[in-house]
């Protein structure tokens, strides 16, 4: 970790995301430009990682972690210094990062 800058500690689960839109593909899913990378065009589908929305997850013949959205989480482990600020937000604080410092840097 960075002692001077933001550090992500997770990664957008987006349907465009590589491994995500292969798992959703593979599903039966479709995730296209022109639905802004909505899964099967649905509007509340701009995530492939939720609890819930079990009408996404129905398929009997595929595992739990291979349906079109997944509740699995990415996770790892980061050692902080007591100097070390911690910034929880959800997905929302961060939807419009463009990789440019912003207001979340400054405060970490």
């Amino acid at each position: 970790l960075s002692r001077h800058r933001m550090v992500p500690l997770s990664r957008d689960h987006v349907p465009r995301r590589s491994e995500e839109y292969s798992r959703i593909m593979l599903a039966g899913g479709k995730v296209s430009e022109e639905t802004n990378g909505l899964i099967d065009a649905h509007p509340d589908m701009d995530i492939s990682r939720s609890f819930g929305h079990w009408f996404m997850k129905n398929n009997t013949r595929r595992a739990p972690t291979m349906q079109k959205l997944i509740a699995e989480p990415n996770s790892f482990y980061a050692t902080l210094h007591s100097s070390d600020v911690l910034v929880l937000a959800n997905f929302s604080a961060f939807t419009t990062r463009s990789g440019e410092p912003t207001d979340v840097d400054t405060v970490a």
